[in-house]
């Protein structure tokens, strides 16, 4: 059986490109325009794109991941009333282990935290660390770096529907009125227990996208054009955006969504923090007719409700193969 941390072939860096978000507030729309274009191309040919001055400062991030290690870092007891594998809990923590037919086992810590009006769940996100939600004198921190993290994906929901030639006002609409849900995992250091490493098996996201900052790396993507698994790069606080399945559906399969995986990178813990954003609950997303060629779209259409109906099931078939229309 093969290991996460010794594959038969080296890792290589993802080819995907790094994009200066700061160039989109250019008032030379040539330049803007430049830019769109190479997020649209990112979105086709590798369904994943790194950016850098997004806005996020670095401080703000390394607080999160201070506050969420921390929180890991607590006794069992002291996090079972958020304890949870109900897929539909607003609020949950749940600790993993995962079949995966090329690893073995694979292990990690998650905590989900519906941060969308923020108003409604800060109340049931964890109460501990005490300084969880807020920093002392004040000075937010999850609730800080959620709501700018839903600022920025605004703007990246724009860039992106620009790239697709959409009304991007439209679209943006439906990203601030929908869905944000804050994911963090823990992944322990990368020392293999009775055949179980930490990490997380292949998958994709069944979100438009998701806004993804690493402590450490881990986060590889596979390229769609050779089936290989490539390393995201990165320097320190810039931010991955992963195409989801639901922005594959949108974009009637123009943009696919990115299969990627967590491995172990070093013998120290590794966290992640994830911004998935979504339609609202009960929004259907379909093919914008826009990108329908002849009026027949590639699949049906879907909301986040029936995702989690579907994952509720347990069926191992993904998701996105349950969506396709087969002509």
């Amino acid at each position: 059986m093969g290991s996460l941390i010794n594959d038969d072939y080296p890792i290589q860096l993802s080819s995907a490109p790094f994009i200066d978000f700061s160039i989109l507030l250019n008032q030379d729309s040539r330049i803007k325009n430049d830019v769109i274009k190479e997020i649209g191309k990112a979105c086709q040919d590798f369904g994943f794109f790194s950016i850098i001055n997004h806005g996020i400062g670095e401080s703000l991030i390394e607080d999160v991941m201070d506050a969420n290690s921390r929180f890991f870092d607590m006794p069992i007891e002291e996090k079972k009333e958020l304890l949870s594998n109900d897929v539909y809990k607003p609020v949950r923590f749940e600790t993993f282990i995962q079949d995966d037919k090329e690893n073995g086992k694979l292990t990690r810590e998650f905590l989900k935290l519906y941060a969308h009006p923020i108003g409604d769940w800060i109340g049931s996100w964890p109460g501990n660390p005490p300084d969880y939600r807020y920093l002392k004198f004040l000075t937010a921190n999850m609730k800080t770096y959620a709501i700018e993290m839903r600022a920025l994906s605004s703007q990246v929901c724009g860039a992106i529907m620009e790239s697709l030639s959409l009304s991007s006002t439209f679209w943006q609409n439906k990203i601030e009125q929908g869905m944000q849900m804050m994911g963090i995992n823990c992944y322990e250091s990368a020392c293999q227990l009775n055949n179980i490493w930490t990490g997380i098996a292949p998958h994709t996201d069944h979100t438009i996208f998701t806004l993804l900052v690493q402590s450490s790396p881990g986060l590889q993507v596979m390229n769609p054009s050779d089936g290989c698994w490539n390393a995201a790069p990165g320097p320190k606080g810039s931010l991955h955006v992963l195409v989801g399945d639901h922005l594959q559906v949108l974009s009637n399969g123009k943009y696919k969504s990115v299969i990627h995986r967590a491995v172990p990178g070093s013998e120290e813990r590794r966290l992640s923090v994830a911004s998935f954003h979504s339609f609202a609950m009960d929004e259907v997303v379909e093919p914008a007719m826009e990108l329908v060629d002849k009026e027949h779209p590639n699949y049906k259409g879907s909301s986040v409700r029936d995702y989690l109906n579907y994952l509720s099931s347990k069926e191992s078939k993904p998701f996105l193969e349950t969506l396709k229309i087969v002509s």
